[in-house]
């Protein structure tokens, strides 16, 4: 579902001031599925059930646009994309920023015009922010990935994955990954032959290493997920047409997995060694095992 005035609100179930200062201590949630989009909060002490008449409303907020993107939360700023903004006099684009205390307008940067290819539920932003010290990064339907200062929104830096590493989408419902940050790295994925996933400096989007799969049908929906197999780390991601694994130290593509599939959507599953992937349309899913090189599995 999309939405053409999005709006959020913050809840508390808290009661006493200590209990909410610990609520807000807790640990923040920077992109798409928490850190390292592996689905896992490190959060304790959550309630087995609401208390009577429900959670507190603290606040809620309008104005942050039409889309699919979730939040990132990071100290006492929340970061999404969308567009059509109501406090923007156009209906392009636009990575924003609003405080966690009482959800005003912090800032807000153009990242370009809407998406509105396909239905109109299709349309809009996809991809969730990441943020990562003092930056924040978004991946437009389009394909541009930003890089802004994440106190005021100013432009650090941009790249375009059509254009500056010939990407492509394997279908008509544009890009929808979050990137992921790892050490000094940003690691994403343009989708094209030579270019399926690469690797850049996240200080200066300068080109680290890129992986290359032939025959590729493009880039999917979903978001690179780490796994460590045999002292390796592996990048994981699953495309429009496969999963892949990709060495994180060179870009070498260790392993693949064909999928014939309209819509390769969900982020792959990554618990040790194993890794699950599923595509809509009635395809199914598969668990796959990775294994090091020279050992059986």
């Amino acid at each position: 579902m999309s939405f053409s005035s999005r709006s959020f609100a913050l809840f508390v179930a808290f009661a006493s001031p200590a209990l909410l200062f610990a609520a807000d201590s807790q640990p923040s949630w920077p992109t798409f599925r928490g850190t390292q989009h592996a689905g896992v909060s490190s959060e304790t002490g959550l309630l087995q059930k609401w208390p009577e008449g429900g959670p507190k409303l603290l606040w809620d907020t309008k104005g942050c646009g039409r889309g699919y993107a979730s939040l990132a939360i990071v100290g006492d700023k929340i970061y999404t994309l969308g567009d059509g903004l109501s406090v923007a006099e156009d209906k392009d684009e636009y990575l924003s920023c609003c405080s966690k205390a009482d959800g005003k307008p912090i800032w807000k940067t153009k990242t370009g015009p809407a998406w509105e290819s396909g239905s109109p539920d299709w349309r809009s932003s996809r991809c969730t922010p990441t943020v990562d010290g003092d930056s924040v990064y978004a991946i437009t339907a389009h394909g541009e990935l930003y890089c802004c200062n994440a106190d005021n929104g100013e432009l650090r830096w941009k790249k375009d994955l059509k254009k500056d590493y010939d990407g492509k989408k394997g279908d008509g419902w544009g890009y929808s990954e979050s990137p992921l940050i790892d050490g000094d790295r940003l690691i994403c994925t343009p989708g094209g032959s030579k270019d399926t996933m690469v690797a850049m400096d996240k200080k200066s989007g300068n080109p680290i290493w890129s992986a290359s799969k032939s025959g590729i049908k493009g880039a999917g929906h979903a978001s690179i997920v780490i796994s460590n197999v045999g002292g390796v780390k592996i990048y994981v991601q699953t495309t429009a047409g496969s999963a892949i694994g990709v060495r994180a130290e060179d870009g070498k593509v260790l392993w693949d997995y064909e999928i014939s599939a309209t819509a390769v959507i969900p982020s792959p599953i990554v618990r040790g060694g194993l890794v699950f992937i599923v595509a809509g349309y009635g395809k199914g899913g598969a668990l796959l095992k990775q294994v090091p090189a020279g050992t059986s599995g």
